[in-house]
């Protein structure tokens, strides 16, 4: 999430792994994206505030996620083994020293957080976004 949009790049749900099956989701501010596999192999839009790249690094499991002036980022996909599964049967407990309450949001996008870097601008102050 960053300035008004969101980018969310997810993993499908697969009864069967296969490397040379498309296994990720791209989606835009909450509509699907699609990134060619052959030829341009990138997504690409500009916002007022920055250009957002997807590319295809790989056919089917891999792309490099670039937003101008904030990120870059490799995203690989891969089938959950065994000590993973394991680990999602018994949960992962997170350590928190205090001050939970900092912590807690309704949703993964929610910018509610007391603590959150990642601000939607108001509309008293326009299009500028807070980091």
């Amino acid at each position: 999430m960053f300035d008004t949009h969101t980018l969310v790049i997810s993993a499908n749900r697969v009864t069967q792994w296969n490397d040379n099956v498309d296994t990720l989701t791209v989606k835009w501010d909450g509509e699907s994206v699609t990134i060619p596999s052959d030829g341009d192999t990138e997504w690409k839009t500009n916002t007022d505030e920055r250009e957002v790249v997807v590319e295809r690094t790989n056919d089917t499991i891999s792309v490099r996620v670039t937003v101008s002036g904030l990120l870059e980022m490799d995203i690989r996909v891969r089938p959950i083994g065994e000590k993973e599964k394991k680990l999602v049967k018994r949960g992962v407990a997170m350590p928190m020293m205090e001050g939970e309450d900092n912590y807690q949001t309704p949703s993964l996008f929610s910018t509610s957080c007391k603590l959150c870097r990642f601000q939607r601008p108001s509309t008293s102050q326009g299009l500028i976004a807070q980091y």
